[in-house]
């Protein structure tokens, strides 16, 4: 085994779609601070950053991209500089293997989500149609996404690709790239109740359902993401150089118990972490320009070839070893709207069919069709796309009354019922409940040092509560 940097790995890990480059990095700035139109733009992109003619005009078909708007013009060019020219690596080749596959599930009629989290922020990711959001319309910050002060922190591009059938681009991507592309797995490790109840198991004789211990866990939130057990506990300061108290300072009755019994305190800072089973991750997948066993340890886990290595915020020892991490999720919701999609075309006369396909030796069934998977033909003539859809506001009235079954992100009972008091009459509210509804908001509190952030909107939304302004 040996350590290959992730820069290495992205000048050469798809063969097909990227070329060496050899621009010198002043020159290749110099060109784009010069660009002011499509045709320059793309020629600095070919010549120093593997751009080839086809993939320009792959943009010019998707048709996304207004070249004459200075707006999107600008925003394109600013990104594109940070993405090649950010000083540290050269991202072009992510993106490029990212517009490959995303062809390849179009061409096979696999429907993606528009776009999730923070890659929605890409001009480049909307033009090249992986991603489905127009980022200047809905006032998407590609800086969120990426930018030189989280490259600095070697926050690197990580877009979460979500499908409504994910297995025949899984057997596509083991075909093309053999063992250089493995699944991620995960260890289930021991947290802080899971350690207590085995400690106090182990020194007091409790067992995991003794309502002593189960009282001492209910006391304990769950960690935030990113942050490891011992350093929740203790105290720790984040990246950005902020000190957060240990919770064991605002926990009293955890803290004077494991003050009376110090073995139990002992036993439990030893315990965490260490790994209770190992599984399969359920989306990060690694690919690499050489096979994975070369660079990290790799096991047969079920007959699925995983990394040892898992890629967490806290310990990516995956990432630094040099792989290069996608996620692939696989949404029930997509499927079901590629059916719906299917019903709709083949009851307005366009044929669709079964065909059988075989990927890298398995067999599979795609539902194909004389129109694209994002075509919806209507009774009165018009073409839409799934991906501009005209707001309807009978959705957001079934949505305020409660209707959120299937609604990705929405229907759960928590959900739900958030949806049902806020009632949401556009896309950026049903935005602010995903949002608002979830751990960091439903707890923080407001000036008044009673109401929460989420509470405070739901009542300044509706009317109950005057909106006031610092």
């Amino acid at each position: 085994m040996h350590h290959v940097d992730l820069g290495h790995r992205l000048q050469h890990f798809d063969a097909e779609v990227v070329d060496a480059a050899d621009a010198r990095r002043g020159e290749v700035q110099l060109a784009w601070s010069r660009a002011r139109d499509r045709d320059q733009l793309f020629d600095v992109f070919r010549r120093h950053r593997r751009m080839h003619q086809h993939d320009a005009g792959q943009i010019d078909q998707i048709g996304r991209m207004k070249w004459d708007d200075p707006v999107y013009m600008d925003r394109l060019q600013k990104e594109i500089a940070v993405i090649c020219d950010n000083g540290d690596l050269d991202f072009g080749p992510y993106f490029m293997f990212l517009w490959k596959w995303n062809k390849w599930t179009r061409d096979h009629s696999i429907l993606s989500a528009p776009g999730r989290g923070s890659g929605a922020g890409s001009l480049l990711c909307y033009v090249m149609g992986i991603t489905h959001l127009d980022p200047i319309k809905w006032n998407l910050p590609f800086e969120r996404f990426l930018s030189a002060a989280r490259i600095a922190r070697k926050k690197y591009p990580d877009i979460d690709w979500d499908l409504g059938d994910r297995e025949p681009l899984l057997a596509a991507l083991q075909e093309a790239y053999g063992d250089k592309f493995a699944q991620c797995s995960t260890h289930q490790v021991l947290k802080v109740k899971s350690a207590l109840k085995d400690a106090c198991r182990v020194i007091l004789g409790w067992n995991s359902n003794d309502p002593r211990v189960n009282d001492l866990c209910k006391t304990i939130p769950i960690t935030p993401m990113g942050v490891n057990d011992r350093d929740f506990l203790l105290g720790y300061k984040d990246q950005e150089g902020n000190i957060h108290n240990g919770h064991l300072m605002e926990n009293t009755v955890l803290d004077n118990f494991l003050k009376e019994n110090p073995k139990i305190q002992e036993m439990l800072f030893s315990l965490l972490g260490i790994p209770r089973a190992v599984g399969r991750h359920a989306s990060a997948y690694f690919i690499s320009n050489a096979p994975i066993w070369e660079s990290v340890p790799t096991a047969n886990l079920n007959g699925y070839t995983v990394t040892q290595y898992t890629t967490t915020a806290a310990n990516n020892w995956a990432e630094k070893a040099g792989l290069v991490k996608f996620d692939f999720l696989r949404i029930n919701t997509l499927s079901f709207i590629s059916s719906c999609i299917r019903l709709v075309q083949e009851s307005a006369g366009y044929k669709v069919w079964k065909e059988k396909k075989t990927i890298n030796g398995e067999d599979f069934e795609l539902t194909l069709g004389e129109l694209p998977i994002t075509a919806i033909p209507m009774k009165d003539g018009r073409m839409l796309d799934i991906y501009d859809l005209p707001i309807e506001p009978t959705v957001f009235e079934d949505l305020s009354a409660g209707k959120t079954e299937s609604v990705f992100q929405l229907n759960s009972a928590l959900m739900t019922g958030f949806t049902v008091r806020i009632k949401p009459s556009s896309l950026k509210e049903l935005s602010d409940i995903v949002a608002l509804v979830r751990p960091g908001p439903l707890e923080a509190l407001i000036e008044d040092g009673k109401t929460t952030m989420t509470e405070a909107y739901i009542a300044r939304k509706n009317g109950y509560q005057e909106v006031t302004y610092a």
